[in-house]
């Protein structure tokens, strides 16, 4: 008896609303897959590098890091060594890309590729996994820290953050 009084008191209104509401997004959702409708935000593919280089990235044994430019006919460039404590929005961007390349079985022996586009954007892509990651959604001062590898400029020995930090820690 419990059970006919419950399906009496249930609103009818309220079932036909969730259905109806349930069919047009189902509706909706398959329009818009069979129709291949672009996503509203979208990254241009078609944008042309202006420059680019091919990296490597070593652990050393003391916990540097070993930065090697291998594009050109010079062979294997030494550009940088990261030490522990620094650079660590490169160190953690690095991280997370070789971590994809282990879930997929796949060495270091392919090197990443850093470009700066026509438009200034840095993208550093990993040509093995075929992620690219757009720099700039990090903001200028991450983005620079990559700059600086395409560019040619010292890496420095911190990062600007912890070169203030330690700067203002330390003053009279």
């Amino acid at each position: 008896m419990a059970d006919r009084e419950y399906r009496d008191n249930f609103p009818k209104g309220a079932l036909i609303g969730g259905a109806i509401l349930l069919i047009v997004t189902l509706v909706f959702v398959a329009t818009v897959r069979l129709a291949d409708v672009a996503p509203a935000a979208q990254v241009p593919a078609t944008t042309d590098a202006v420059k680019s280089r091919y990296l490597k990235f070593a652990d050393a044994d003391n916990g540097d890091v070993i930065v090697t430019a291998v594009d050109g006919a010079g062979g294997p460039q030494h550009i940088a060594t990261l030490t522990p404590g620094t650079n660590g929005f490169l160190r953690a961007v690095m991280r997370g890309l070789v971590q994809a390349r282990k879930i997929d079985d796949i060495g270091p022996s392919v090197p990443f590729k850093l470009s700066r586009l026509a438009d200034g954007r840095l993208v550093l892509a990993d040509p093995a996994t075929h992620r690219r990651i757009y720099l700039r959604a990090f903001g200028p001062t991450n983005a620079a820290a990559f700059g600086r590898l395409l560019d040619d400029q010292p890496m420095g020995d911190a990062d600007p953050q912890v070169a203030r930090a330690q700067s203002t820690s330390h003053s009279p």
